[in-house]
């Protein structure tokens, strides 16, 4: 069964099923590489990665990690408040909405332009 929220802004409500939240991401290097890359400064830290470091369990390329973004007290860094899908629990949520509606903000100022209602045509007449 789907699990449904309520995101308010001032400006609207909008209604998500939970799993739109789920973000799932294909890791491209081993956890290795990736640990060596961050150490040398050649990339920025990744949720996905960093949840298949804290899991303990051996992960490879390829491999499918699903996440959401959880609310925090503070201001972190999306890696920082990335919590498993397979954590996510209906019953006490805990996704971040001020996180998620800035997003939605985002794709609106992106797309809003498509997103717009087809103006009719304006009727012209034939003078004869």
């Amino acid at each position: 069964m789907a699990q449904w929220i309520l995101f308010g802004t001032s400006r609207r409500y909008l209604v998500l099923n939970a799993e739109m939240l789920m973000k799932t991401d294909t890791r491209q290097n081993s956890l290795e590489k990736y640990r060596q890359k961050i150490a040398g400064g050649g990339r920025n830290r990744a949720a996905a990665y960093e949840l298949a470091l804290a899991s303990g369990r051996a992960h490879k390329p390829g491999d499918q990690i699903s996440y959401y973004i959880k609310a925090t007290p503070k201001k972190v860094a999306a890696y920082e408040a990335a919590k498993l899908a397979s954590d996510f629990d209906p019953q006490n949520r805990d996704e971040n909405t001020d996180y998620y509606v800035a997003k939605l903000d985002e794709l609106v100022k992106k797309f809003g332009g498509i997103l717009t209602e087809p103006k009719a045509p304006k009727q012209e007449s034939l003078a004869l």
